[in-house]
């Protein structure tokens, strides 16, 4: 077994690079790259600069259907930051964290520590019903 180690803080900036593993299209084992490269972060934060959690990061790196829940590693480290939860809608994107205007043609996925922070919450007593996250 090959134990996964989560980044303490998400220390990647625009730019780190970035890279998903996964079954996309419930085909065999597939990592992400860009041409030759790894993938990139494009953003990171909540929605809305008012809001704390979760942190979201947006990210170059070609994904499928399927990907969904895969983990995205910090290329350099090979530290998980997140896991990848949606695409993009090719002709609208998604909207930009921490309230900026306009679109992001970009992945989705919700940093590690969101996800420890909400995951703490559950078991040691917290909510015990609804989604993590609302």
């Amino acid at each position: 077994n090959l134990p996964l180690h989560a980044a303490l803080s998400p220390d990647g900036s625009d730019g780190s690079p970035v890279s998903v593993i996964g079954y996309p299209l419930g085909g065999p084992l597939s990592l992400s790259r860009v041409v030759g490269a790894n993938g990139w972060l494009v953003d990171k934060g909540p929605r809305e600069p008012t809001s704390q959690n979760p942190v979201y990061l947006h990210y170059m790196a070609p994904t499928e259907p399927g990907n969904s829940g895969s983990p995205i590693f910090d290329a350099d480290s090979w530290q998980v930051i997140g896991l990848h939860h949606a695409g993009f809608s090719e002709h609208e994107g998604r909207p930009r964290l921490n309230g900026a205007a306009g679109n992001s043609f970009a992945n989705e996925g919700i940093c590690i520590q969101s996800i420890r922070s909400a995951l703490k919450g559950v078991v040691g007593g917290g909510r015990k019903s609804g989604g993590l996250f609302g």
